[in-house]
């Protein structure tokens, strides 16, 4: 039996007295165990490997027909899906707004940056927003978002500067934006131009400080815009459906994919007015292979702005739906096979796997996850479920990459 990583956690057996003290250990008798993952504090249980699969803990494994290869695989527990487990730093992993590196709110009396301190540095009661990001929309457009850190603002003020983040050029205010605002499109620029910009929280009283800057360059003169919402989705292990939004008069569209860490490469060139494409050789795409993709419009001036990428994460596989403790509540488990998702969409309808009701997105599942509980089932009735991994790329103007979704699996609530 053997664990991995080394030292994430440890398997127990009914009928073994004590614990593993090294690995790997081999049972030779003719006999049936039931084998436990236990894992150890900042880690949770990921899945079986060696002779045996899934995610079913305890394990019930038979040697009568010869020796067997068990391994546990364990995974940081990120709990809160901001990137970071309790040992990799998280002083709170049920919070994403709490994890090393983070901005200190003030005034939330949180230790946000998990460095000890609590609202260290805050001379002021509104705190700045963060994460600012641009991207290109045209020759006289770029779109800039921001992440809202204050609960106390009147608005945003928008300010926008001629050159890169290093520039001696004077800031100048672009606009003014309501509370709660995370975005704006800045225009009337100049083509062809490098424009940098940051934002500041403000309310009747003060001002934050300014948020990060963020730097891009506006598209060459006549070019069309971009196109915007890419949207990448496994259809089976060899095809990819591409769909985008046209927001232009243009010649055509250019199509860019690599393949895992490898160049980027143009896979089509279309017509006018196409806002899809079908990837009929994305081998492997749902297990083993990654395939991102970009799409640009042009015209006789040249390529429009880009649009942000569209990666497709790993299909999902082994989902188990069962009943769980507790009338109307359904337990699913299913084995994270993806490095790179943002999160798990799952998806409902009433009846069986065979029923013609209509499918409806009952909730999101964050990065890493690998269970989820539906507690707003009816007793006695029959659901169907099946998830997908879904992977946003950029926090402006995203792409989104889709896998393939899992067999469909139903259960009827207790």
């Amino acid at each position: 039996m053997n664990v991995s990583p080394s030292g994430s956690g440890s398997i127990t057996s009914s009928d073994w007295s004590g614990n593993p003290t090294s690995y790997p250990a081999v049972y030779t008798c003719s006999q049936t165990y039931s084998l436990t993952a236990v894992h150890k504090s900042g880690y949770v249980f990921d899945r079986w490997g060696g002779s045996f699969s899934g995610t079913s803990n305890p394990l019930s494994v038979s040697v009568a027909d010869g020796p067997k290869s068990v391994t546990a695989y364990f995974k940081l527990n990120d709990g809160d899906g901001d990137g970071y487990s309790v040992n990799e730093g998280d002083c709170d992993d049920q919070d994403p707004d709490v994890h090393p590196g983070a901005v200190e709110i003030c005034g939330d009396n949180k230790d946000n940056n998990c460095n000890g301190a609590i609202d260290e540095g805050c001379s002021q009661t509104i705190s700045p927003p963060s994460s600012a990001a641009v991207k290109p929309k045209s020759s006289t457009q770029i779109a800039l978002g921001w992440k809202d850190n204050s609960n106390n603002e009147t608005g945003f003020i928008v300010e926008k500067k001629k050159g890169n983040c290093d520039s001696a050029t004077a800031w100048t205010q672009v606009t003014t934006k309501s509370s709660n605002a995370a975005t704006h499109t800045v225009s009337g620029l100049t083509p062809d131009t490098a424009y940098a910009f940051r934002v500041r929280a403000y309310n009747d009283s003060e001002e934050s400080a300014s948020s990060n800057c963020a730097a891009a360059k506006t598209a060459k003169t006549g070019t069309p815009p971009a196109p915007t919402n890419l949207k990448a989705t496994s259809a089976s292990s060899t095809t990819v459906n591409l769909s985008w939004q046209d927001n232009s008069a243009e010649n055509g569209f250019k199509i860019y994919r690599k393949i895992g860490t490898g160049a980027w490469t143009l896979l089509k060139t279309t017509g006018a007015e196409v806002k899809s494409f079908k990837d009929t050789a994305a081998e492997n795409n749902t297990l083993n292979k990654t395939y991102s993709y970009y799409v640009a419009a042009f015209n006789d001036s040249g390529n429009s702005p880009s649009t942000n990428m569209a990666t497709v994460p790993y299909q999902p596989l082994n989902l188990t739906v069962s009943q769980s403790a507790g009338s109307g509540s359904v337990q699913l488990t299913w084995t994270d096979k993806s490095a790179n998702e943002t999160g798990y969409e799952i998806w409902r309808k009433s009846g069986d796997c065979s029923s013609t009701a209509d499918w409806v997105k009952v909730a999101s599942a964050a990065a890493n996850k690998n269970s989820w509980t539906d507690t707003s089932c009816n007793p006695d009735i029959t659901y169907a479920y099946k998830i997908r991994a879904y992977k946003k790329s950029g926090s402006v103007l995203p792409g989104y990459g889709y896998s393939a979704w899992s067999p469909c699996k139903s259960a009827t609530a207790p």
